[in-house]
């Protein structure tokens, strides 16, 4: 669940990594036009499968070779790229290992500069901060901001929020605390935080953070409230909503009747023994008056 929950990691990129949009050959191998994660799928085309020996063929892209094999085993895929294709295969490696720190570096930008320390969009299209990372990297390639916008930033929410549900899911209690406040440009924003125990672990996670367009009066924050339960489906799990004293909150929330309180609270063995010894320590003190 933990580990569901923390998710916030995107692939930046994909199974096929187009190595350049411009740079094209009439003479060049059609193994390098395009760079992919695995030798087999770099080098070899026209792959089959044998069911009668229980083996595979393939074609080799550069020499046009059949390639053959057991079932299971790809060394010979390797073998053939390495022996017969040297260049090629170096080639491929250098490049497959410079397209991994791009990704690694691609997914820190976003993460840690524009989620973590709130940098505008704008910032990956800077000529300093382009600059700044061809001096880190030489063959680094910078994200578009079209694909940060319809892309990266999407993948990522929709992975945080199948995390967000799955912690909500996994909760057998929850507890809510409320705040609304308003940002120098005076917009007023509102944010619902859950808080449970998961496997003995205090867990707390953002579930709504959102603008409130208009004045803030009570109507308002219970409708954003209602949704944001609604949507993660957490009603029969609320133990506890905590606001400030703030009149259009006491207003919204006052009448709130939270179902499963009272069992949250369930009185158990531990309590009436400590009842017990409570009230005969008052009697005794009685006496000795």
């Amino acid at each position: 669940m933990a580990s569901d929950t923390a998710e916030t990691e995107t692939s930046l990129q994909g199974s096929i990594i187009v190595v350049s949009d411009t740079a094209s050959s009439t003479d060049e191998s059609p193994a390098t036009k395009s760079l992919e994660k695995t030798a087999r799928d770099q080098f070899y085309t026209d792959i089959k499968m044998t069911n009668e020996t229980k083996s595979w063929e393939a074609t080799c892209k550069i020499c046009k070779s059949k390639i053959r094999g057991t079932k299971g085993v790809t060394s010979n895929y390797n073998r053939h790229a390495k022996d017969f294709h040297p260049s090629e295969y170096e080639s491929w490696q250098e490049q497959l290992q410079s397209i991994s720190l791009t990704a690694e570096l691609q997914k820190s930008i976003v993460e840690n500069l524009i989620i973590e320390l709130g940098l505008p969009l704008s910032l990956i299209e800077r000529s300093g901060f382009i600059t700044f990372m061809s001096n880190v990297d030489p063959k680094f390639s910078t994200i578009s901001r079209r694909t940060l916008t319809r892309t990266i930033l999407p993948d990522l929410y929709t992975k945080m929020l199948h995390g967000l549900k799955s912690f909500c899911s996994m909760a057998t209690f929850i507890s809510l605390t409320l705040d609304l406040w308003t940002d120098r440009r005076q917009r007023v924003f509102f944010a619902l935080t859950g808080h449970s125990i998961i496997n003995s672990e205090f867990k707390s996670y953002v579930l709504s953070f959102q603008p409130i367009y208009g004045k803030h009066r009570a109507p308002v924050l219970l409708d954003a409230y209602e949704a944001c339960i609604s949507s993660f489906s957490i009603r029969g799990k609320l133990v506890r909503l905590i606001t400030d004293s703030a009149s259009n909150n006491i207003a919204a929330f006052s009448g709130l009747i939270i179902p499963g309180f009272e069992c949250y609270f369930q009185r158990d063995d531990d309590d009436e023994l400590y009842s017990d010894w409570y009230n005969d320590g008052e009697q005794t003190e009685s006496d000795d008056a």
